[in-house]
């Protein structure tokens, strides 16, 4: 039920998030290909509006990440999200990731409660 409360909601308390979580939002944004600039919005101080983010109201953590295409990312998933560490959800299906591995160190994010990489060319 907190998940539900909490994954929809845009930081407003602190008007920003949290900047490491910026930047590993950031270097996790640089190992991608965006030919359709899907991440455009990803610039400036708060990452909480970004499309695709979604922050804790209450604490300004990052907790999802929805990415899933249409349009197409691609490119490789840097380990920066585990400086996501409240990350409950990530979805990055539909993408392109062209027969790379489902990268290990997502086991490593232990608040995760929702991951979705169906339709993403995955090995």
């Amino acid at each position: 039920m907190a998940l539900l409360l909490i994954t929809q909601t845009t930081s407003t308390e602190t008007g920003s998030c949290i900047a490491g979580e910026r930047s590993a939002l950031l270097h996790f944004k640089a190992g991608l290909s965006d030919p359709a600039n899907v991440l455009s919005s990803w610039e400036g101080h708060d990452c909480c509006r970004w499309k695709g983010v979604g922050c804790s109201n209450r604490t300004s953590h990052v907790v999802k990440l929805d990415l899933q295409g249409p349009p197409v990312l691609g490119g490789n998933i840097s380990s920066s999200l585990l400086g996501l560490q409240r990350l409950q959800y990530l979805d990055l299906s539909r993408n392109w990731f062209s027969g790379l591995q489902v990268p290990d160190f997502l086991s490593s994010l232990h608040s995760l409660r929702y991951l979705s990489l169906s339709g993403s060319d995955f090995a």
